[in-house]
C-alpha cells in the first residue's frame, strides 16, 4: 500500500484467534473480525519481576522478562511505533492488557458494540488525550485507563454499571467527569492522583453508595522477652478507600440533577462537597458524545464506501468473465449480423470512438469509454450472430493488456500488432484526457483495425489486384467506387 510497510496478527479470544485481525499500516493500527480480542500478560506474569512501570524498547527490558516463557504472550504489536488505533465495527471486547503501555497511541476509536474494556487494556497510553467511550460498553476493567496522563475528560456511557479499581488512577491531566444514569459502583482508587480534577458531573438519581475510608485491624508486635516471650497487641488502621483523593471535597465543583441534590446533599460522601450545584435535566448526552457520534457516522461512511468499491471491482471481474465467456464462445456468423455490429462503429453510444476522434464538449475518459465499449460488445455478441475470429479480434484491440493481433498495412500487407486500447503504453492517454488517435502511434494502429475490419474503395481493387495477381484468369471489376464490405481476419485464409 503505497510502499507502506503492513503487518497483521491473528489476535482474537483462545479458540476464535482468526476471527480477529491486527493490521499496523505505518503508524495506525486497525482491529477488525468479530468477537473478543485476545488477552495478554503483563508484568505480573512474570512471578514477581517487576520491571519497566511505563514501556521500555524490548532490548531494554531485563533478562529474566526477555528469557521469561511468557514474554511472547506480549501484544504482538507491543513494541511497534503505533500513534493511532482503530477498532472497527465487530469486536465486542478489547483485551487485557492490549496496549499497555504503548506510550505513542494519541487516539483510540471504539465503535457502537463493543461491551467489555479489559484490564490495563490502555494502561500507560501517556500520549492519549482523549477517548470517546460507545454508549455499548457495560463493564470499565482494573487499570484500564490507569496512567494514561494526557487524558483531559472522560465520560462514563450510561449502560456502565461499574468502574473497577484503580481505572482512571495517575491520570494527571484529567479535568471533568461525567457517570452515566446506571453508574452505581465506583471502586477504591478509580480516580486517584487526577490532581487538575475541577468538575464531577454525576447523572445518577441515587447517590453511589461510596466508602471514603475503610477501618482494618493489624497484629503487631508489643514488646519481646527472652523470657517471657514476645508480646503481641491488635491496632486499628483507618486507609482512605475513596474513589478520589483526599482533597476532592474542597476542590472539586459536583453536579447532579435537580431532582437528585437533595438526595445527594443528605448521602454520606458526596454530602461533604462544598461546591455542590444542580442542573435540570439529562443532557442530550447519552453516553456517546457528538464527536464521538460524529466518528462512529464517519467510520460507517468509510465502510459503505469500501464496500461499494469491493462491489464495483467484483461486479467488473463479472462483466469481465462474461465478455470472455462470449468471446470463447464459437459461432460461424451471420453477414447481416456483422453488418449490423460493424455499424456501430458509426453511433456514438455505440463503438464509434474506438476508431473515430472524440468529439464531444466533455473531457475524454479512457476507463469510463472501455467500460461502456464491453457492454456494448456484451450485449451485441449475445444477441448477433458474430464470427467468432471477429469477437477474438475486438478483443485483442480493446481489451487485452498485452495484445497480439494480425491486421493489413496500407499494401494490404499482414503485419503483427502488439498494441491496443488496454495496453500498458496507453495510459498516458487517460492521464491527459486526450483520445489516443492524437498520439501518432496509436493513430496508425486505428488505421491498421479501420484496414482489417471494412474493405471500401478504392483499397478494395488494390486488395483484389494483390490477391489475384498470381492468376491467370481474368478477373472483371465492375462499380467497385460503390461496393464496401466488413470482414475480421486475415483474408488470405478464406
Amino acid at each position: 500500500m503505497n510502499g507502506m510497510n503492513v503487518q497483521t496478527w491473528e489476535c482474537g479470544k483462545e479458540e476464535n484467534k482468526s476471527t480477529v485481525i491486527a493490521t499496523l499500516e505505518g503508524t495506525t493500527l486497525t482491529i477488525s473480525g468479530q468477537g473478543e480480542m485476545a488477552d495478554y500478560v503483563s508484568e505480573r506474569a512474570f512471578g514477581g519481576i517487576l520491571f519497566n512501570s511505563f514501556r521500555e524498547p524490548s532490548s531494554s527490558l531485563p533478562s529474566e522478562v526477555l528469557n521469561h516463557p511468557n514474554f511472547q504472550k506480549f501484544a504482538p504489536w507491543y513494541n511497534e511505533s503505533i500513534l493511532k488505533v482503530i477498532i472497527q465495527q465487530g469486536i465486542t471486547r478489547i483485551g487485557n492488557n492490549a496496549f499497555l503501555n504503548c506510550i505513542g497511541i494519541k487516539s483510540v476509536f471504539l465503535p457502537m458494540g463493543i461491551t467489555t474494556i479489559g484490564e490495563k487494556s490502555f494502561c500507560g497510553c501517556t500520549a492519549l488525550t482523549d477517548i470517546d467511550i460507545p454508549v455499548s460498553v457495560i463493564s470499565i476493567g482494573y487499570k484500564a485507563f490507569n496512567y494514561c496522563t494526557s487524558l483531559n475528560n472522560i465520560n462514563i456511557p450510561n449502560n456502565v454499571e461499574s468502574i473497577d479499581y484503580y481505572a482512571f488512577l495517575g491520570c494527571k491531566s484529567l479535568k471533568t467527569i461525567a457517570f452515566g444514569k446506571n453508574v452505581k459502583y465506583i471502586n477504591s482508587g478509580a480516580f486517584w492522583q487526577c490532581v487538575l480534577l475541577k468538575k464531577i458531573t454525576n447523572y445518577r438519581l441515587t447517590p453511589q453508595l461510596v466508602k471514603k475510608e475503610t477501618t482494618i485491624s493489624i497484629t503487631k508486635v508489643k514488646e519481646k522477652d527472652k523470657f517471657t516471650g514476645t508480646k503481641y497487641c491488635k491496632e486499628k488502621l483507618t486507609e482512605w478507600t475513596s474513589p478520589f483523593d483526599k482533597n476532592v471535597f474542597q476542590n472539586i465543583l459536583l453536579q447532579v440533577l435537580t431532582t437528585a441534590l437533595n438526595s445527594y446533599s443528605h448521602a454520606p460522601f458526596w454530602s461533604e462537597f462544598t461546591k455542590i450545584e444542580s442542573i435540570e435535566e439529562f443532557p442530550l448526552w447519552d453516553g456517546n458524545t457528538l464527536e464521538q457520534i460524529k466518528k462512529e457516522i464517519s467510520t460507517l461512511e468509510e465502510e459503505i464506501k469500501d464496500y461499494k468499491e469491493e462491489i464495483k471491482s467484483k461486479q467488473k471481474k463479472i462483466d469481465e468473465l462474461r465478455y470472455i465467456e462470449i468471446i470463447k464462445r464459437g459461432a460461424v456468423g451471420n453477414p447481416k449480423d456483422v453488418a449490423q455490429f460493424m455499424s456501430l462503429f458509426n453511433q456514438r453510444d455505440g463503438l464509434k470512438y474506438l476508431t473515430h476522434d472524440f468529439d464531444e464538449s466533455s473531457e475524454f475518459d479512457r476507463t469510463k469509454f472501455l467500460e461502456q465499449v464491453r457492454n456494448v460488445c456484451t450485449e451485441n455478441f449475445n444477441q448477433l450472430n458474430i464470427p467468432t475470429t471477429l469477437k477474438d479480434l475486438i478483443n485483442q484491440f480493446v481489451f487485452e493488456k498485452t495484445p497480439k493481433w494480425t491486421a493489413f498495412d496500407n499494401q494490404f500487407n499482414t503485419k503483427e500488432i502488439t498494441l491496443g486500447w488496454s495496453a500498458s503504453e496507453m495510459e498516458e492517454s487517460n492521464d491527459s484526457k486526450l483520445h489516443p488517435i492524437k498520439h501518432a502511434q496509436f493513430s496508425e494502429i486505428i488505421k491498421d483495425f479501420r484496414r482489417t475490419t471494412r474493405i471500401e474503395s478504392p483499397n478494395l481493387e488494390t486488395l483484389i489486384n494483390k490477391v489475384f495477381a498470381d492468376e491467370t484468369f481474368e478477373v472483371e471489376k465492375k462499380n467497385l467506387s460503390k461496393a464496401d464490405f466488413y470482414t475480421h481476419a486475415n483474408l488470405r485464409q478464406h
